[in-house]
């Protein structure tokens, strides 16, 4: 019965688009797709919450992301962070990350930073790499916390090991400025130049754009920097 359940739930899942923020929950559920009819998606979001509602962790927090998206069902910011809720309250890392995300934002929820911190933290603390951003975003920036350039260098570090783009970004940044370490031009074109890849790989040119401005402005006598530009200057091959 679960296996189906996961079948029919990761159908509906993988029929809409991909949302902004990461699904590690089912990252590893394997790389198939299959056709998906309006037929397919009623079913799932039954089956979706019959299972959240018997309190399977994962079925809540997919019923989360379904409201919070609006796919197969009316979208409702405040009923996706119910079942949140529910679904942390059980350790699911990637529904206390987007619950704070939903308190940061204020959506469906009262905004508080100081509550999207403590979900981030949670999150975190079971070495999701999204929350770890998150956190060093917030210390960075004094959201809900004291500002403190250091600590934040020290989650980005744990997110760009788990292969976070943007927190290797950020300890490129950090590293060309002297931002919670020491300014080391050498770090911060490798660290630069990795976002810049992993953007690539994302397909995000707008953000492989801003790396190499970064890289431009921030150690333009690197030797990453003129490779990145070569890169992308060169033409692309059938």
């Amino acid at each position: 019965m679960r296996v189906r359940l996961i079948s029919v739930a990761l159908a509906l899942w993988m029929a809409g688009a991909c949302m902004a923020a990461p699904r590690p929950a089912f990252a590893q559920a394997g790389n198939w797709v299959r056709p998906v009819t309006p037929e397919d998606v009623v079913h799932a979001v039954q089956w979706v919450e019959y299972s959240a509602e018997q309190g399977m962790s994962w079925a809540e927090y997919m019923l989360g992301t379904l409201y919070e998206t609006g796919r197969g069902v009316t979208r409702d910011p405040a009923r996706a962070a119910g079942w949140y809720t529910r679904a942390a309250a059980q350790g699911e890392a990637p529904a206390a990350y987007r619950l704070g995300l939903l308190y940061y934002r204020g959506e469906g929820v009262a905004q508080s930073d100081g509550t999207a911190l403590e979900w981030f933290r949670h999150a975190a603390d079971q070495e999701l790499s999204e929350a770890q951003a998150a956190l060093g975003d917030m210390y960075a920036f004094g959201r809900g916390v004291a500002q403190d350039a250091a600590i934040a260098v020290g989650w980005w570090r744990q997110a760009a090991d788990g292969g976070i783009a943007d927190a290797r970004f950020n300890l490129g940044m950090a590293a060309a400025y002297g931002r919670g370490l020491e300014v080391d031009p050498r770090r911060a074109g490798e660290w630069l130049y990795a976002a810049a890849l992993h953007f690539m790989q994302q397909g995000q040119p707008d953000q492989v754009a801003r790396c190499l401005q970064a890289m431009r402005q921030a150690v333009p006598d690197h030797p990453l920097t003129a490779q990145l530009a070569d890169r992308l200057s060169a033409p692309e091959t059938p």
